[in-house]
């Protein structure tokens, strides 16, 4: 049974792997901390951050990742939210 509302990233990521993706997260291209992946939710193969904030995760814009045309099947994108008031 899936539901349709939950407080629980966890939950709804593995929701959504449940439903619509035939394999793990492979590729994170804004891992930042990796605040995403705790749990049952596996470390994406392929870690990427314009920052990184671990020495796992490889600096690069996700505008241009070095990754060949079909390379993943299946990522998670979560980019920052900023708000410039002036």
């Amino acid at each position: 049974m899936v539901k349709s509302i939950s407080y629980s990233e966890e939950e709804i990521l593995n929701w959504i792997l449940t439903l619509h993706c035939s394999t793990e997260i492979e590729l994170d291209p804004t891992y930042s901390k990796g605040n995403f992946y705790k749990g049952s939710i596996k470390d994406p193969l392929y870690k990427y951050d314009l920052y990184p904030q671990r020495e796992d995760v490889i600096e690069c814009n996700a505008e241009k990742l070095p990754l060949g045309n079909e390379t993943i099947n299946t990522m998670i994108f979560d980019p920052p939210f900023f708000s410039d008031y002036r």
